[in-house]
């Protein structure tokens, strides 16, 4: 029986391997996954709650990677989607290691998440 992880990822292949990198794109930070996100990562249509839950998994680690500090059990995943959908914009190389902007980016938007939590927390 194939595996689940397997089975996930090759049904992400096609879309995620078909999007391509725009050179002047955005990124951001996404709460939601603790991530950065580029604006030519995700797709437009729809995705299933399994393929969105991986691509929150795979833009964690990424940003993992980004500040030293991955998480190593997500690493299966990584190198899975890596092998399966190389021409994904995420996985671009300046896009996976650590650059001061980006790890200032992400510790700022931390702090600022955290600090809004702090003041609504009795609200």
């Amino acid at each position: 029986m194939p595996d689940e992880l397997d089975e996930l990822i090759k049904s992400m292949t096609p879309l995620f391997n078909s999007l391509p990198k725009v050179i002047n794109s955005r990124w951001e930070y996404q709460w939601v996954c603790d991530g950065l996100v580029w604006s030519d990562e995700l797709p437009k249509v729809a995705l299933t709650d399994r393929q969105e839950q991986a691509i929150r998994y795979l833009l964690n680690y990424r940003t993992g990677l980004i500040l030293r500090e991955a998480n190593s059990s997500l690493e299966p995943l990584w190198n899975k989607a890596k092998s399966a959908f190389p021409r994904w914009p995420g996985f671009a190389p300046e896009r996976c290691v650590p650059t001061e902007e980006l790890v200032v980016y992400v510790e700022n938007a931390r702090k600022k998440l955290e600090d809004f939590l702090k003041e609504n927390a009795d609200a």
